[in-house]
């Protein structure tokens, strides 16, 4: 039966006219993009994974400790699974208003005894920390916190990409991916705003600062972040951060290119697909965290002529970044996502870490799949991924017949999901789940802005802007005039406050 109302009918209409542009290219087996239908129908499928994602979620959480373990009554606090726990609520919050507060688990984190010397715990601390506290709250509340938060800035600066190790590098394209975020998110980005107005007529950009949230005991000193003898601890270490970003865009970018080679040569033997995806990631990532400090003079300028031989020789507005390539950034999406397998996962590809001592366990040591997922929806624009729309719906297929159950001693019963690189025996492990929820929160997010952005076009309506700051930004900065009559005082207030 068809409802009446007005709203239905409508929908049934726009329905039908997108259905009836279903595309048909299809790779690797299956159809690159969703119909609307299609689209709504996998929203739904998303949406119930979501609903149970905090409850899955909720089973790993530690009153004594508040924090997130491995498994239910484990004796500490796990670093991994409280950061990917916090990143899962930074993907859906409303889904978390009954949980524990964001706050009191990064507070803990932060607390806890993690390996500030390990590349790996300092890059998600880091992510964590100014993800969910941009205001650095809990750091500025804790001198010993900001102690242990500087030694893992010094540690994730400390692990950059060296030109010298060429394709040998110490760590691999999962790690490097989230030290170069880690160090992108320790920049300021309201520094960018004003950037046409820093250095008028030069083509050298504006210069990295960092947030000036971080609080200055939380930062290296200038030395230990690499920064050189001159400046102070800000000034060091955002001239540390800087060549960080500069050395992971560039090495990014040339694996890119060389897997892409192998790629098309079919050299399966030398093609890893997990290399080319972060290598992608970390590319993209660090380009787009640096292009805000270019002025937008400069960017159209690379734009009309992209042959220009300072962009063809790898200086982009002033920093030492490979081209913007967007050809290859799709290009390398493609054959990602080409590598789906039927089963909707990706190989195991390169380990996380790549040297003995850490991870030796083998389902610990390879990246699994709805991470790297909710990483691509993360750094892409939804544009670039609604192609990739099916292989979305496989991921998520996959997710939502691979949830595991297992009965507490308690009498309880724990749910979540467990890597595809584990044996099957065993219950949900508490990384693996908030990794799951965490990339089920994301491609929701994904297919609603994709079906939003379908419903505008087909009424040809558009997208709220975004919010212009720099009008505001030197309005706060002039002088307002005095009452009538020239005399002085302070303003008046209008009817708006």
């Amino acid at each position: 039966r068809h409802s009446r109302t007005p709203r239905a009918k409508y929908m049934r209409v726009l329905t039908a006219l997108l259905a009836a542009q279903r595309p048909q290219c299809r790779h690797g087996g299956a159809r690159l993009a969703l119909s609307f239908g299609e689209s709504r129908a996998l929203d739904g499928q998303l949406s119930k994974l979501c609903a149970a994602g905090a409850d899955h979620m909720s089973g790993f959480f530690d009153q004594r400790t508040d924090s997130f373990a491995i498994t239910p009554g484990a004796p500490r606090l796990s670093v991994t699974t409280s950061a990917f726990a916090l990143l899962a609520l930074d993907a859906d919050p409303w889904a978390w208003t009954d949980g524990p507060a964001p706050v009191t688990v990064l507070s803990a984190l932060l607390a806890a005894e993690w390996r500030a010397n390990d590349p790996f715990q300092a890059a998600l601390v880091v992510v964590s920390e100014r993800m969910l506290d941009p205001a650095a709250a809990a750091l500025a509340s804790s001198p010993a916190s900001q102690a242990k938060f500087a030694l893992a800035v010094e540690t994730i600066l400390a692990a950059r990409p060296r030109r010298r190790a060429g394709r040998n590098q110490r760590e691999s394209a999962y790690m490097r991916y989230w030290t170069a975020r880690a160090s992108t998110l320790l920049l300021n980005p309201d520094a960018a705003v004003n950037v046409e107005e820093c250095r008028p007529g030069a083509e050298a950009p504006c210069q990295p600062s960092l947030h000036p949230s971080i609080p200055a005991a939380a930062l290296p000193a200038a030395k230990a972040a690499g920064g050189g003898e001159g400046g102070g601890e800000g000034e060091g270490c955002a001239a540390a951060v800087l060549v960080a970003l500069e050395r992971s865009c560039e090495v990014a970018f040339d694996d890119v290119c060389r897997q892409l080679a192998y790629h098309a040569a079919g050299d399966t033997s030398l093609f890893d697909v997990v290399v080319l995806a972060y290598s992608l990631l970390s590319y993209v990532h660090v380009s787009d965290a640096l292009r805000s400090y270019v002025s937008p003079s400069r960017l159209a300028a690379a734009a009309a002529d992209p042959t220009e031989s300072r962009e063809r020789d790898g200086r982009f507005g002033g920093f030492a970044l490979p081209p913007r390539n967007e050809k290859l950034i799709r290009a390398a999406l493609a054959a990602v996502f080409g590598e789906l397998g039927g089963n909707g996962l990706w190989p195991s590809g390169q380990p996380i870490f790549t040297t003995r001592g850490r991870g030796n366990d083998v389902g610990n040591a390879f990246v699994f799949s709805p991470d790297l997922l909710a990483s691509l929806i993360e750094t892409l624009p939804p544009e670039a991924m609604r192609p990739h729309l099916g292989a979305v719906a496989s991921h998520t297929a996959w997710l939502a017949s691979h949830v595991v159950e297992e009965l507490l001693p308690t009498g309880g019963r724990l749910m979540g999901w467990r890597s595809s690189h584990l044996p099957p025996e065993g219950g949900p492990l508490g990384w693996c789940t908030a990794q799951a929820v965490r990339c089920a929160a994301r491609s929701r997010a994904l297919v609603r802005t994709l079906l939003c952005a379908d419903v505008l076009a087909e009424l040809g309506g558009r997208p709220a802007s975004a919010r212009d700051l720099r009008p505001w930004s030197r309005l706060l900065d002039s002088d307002l005039p005095g009452g009538a009559g020239g005399g002085g005082g302070p303003p008046k207030r209008n009817n708006h406050g």
